[in-house]
């Protein structure tokens, strides 16, 4: 199979299954967003990124375990073009967490995102190992 098509699968696969994904600590009702959630939200609708980036690294400081605001970030790092900073920030959650397949998407979206093909499909591959 054409492993462009192969990432595309993976990547929709781990999209349809991360988005409801909780660790075993939010089980239960997901909580509203807080106001700064909410707050760093609106910049990225507003394309400000760096005052986006500011709220989003301070929340995940207090809590690298929130799936939800590890998301956020990541998701805010891409769009801000910040490839590296999004690279450390998937390595240190791989740290933490090796055998979590998602994460393994994580970087292959952030090698995706910076045009670095060969590295994605390395990281979409071990996902499905």
């Amino acid at each position: 199979m054409n492993l462009r098509i192969v990432r595309i699968i993976i990547v929709l696969f781990g999209a349809s299954i991360f988005l409801p994904y909780k660790s075993i600590a939010q089980m239960g009702a997901a909580p509203e967003p807080t106001a700064p959630v909410l707050q760093a939200r609106d910049y990225v609708a507003n394309k400000d990124y760096d005052k986006a980036l500011d709220i989003f690294r301070k929340l995940y400081q207090q809590n690298p375990s929130d799936v939800s605001i590890y998301q956020d970030y990541l998701n805010t790092l891409i769009q801000a073009k910040k490839y590296k900073d999004a690279e450390k920030l998937v390595e240190g959650q791989l740290s933490f967490n090796p055998r979590n397949s998602l994460l393994y998407i994580d970087l292959g979206r952030v090698y995706d995102a910076e045009g670095k093909g060969k590295k994605a499909d390395e990281q979409y591959g071990l996902a499905i190992k």
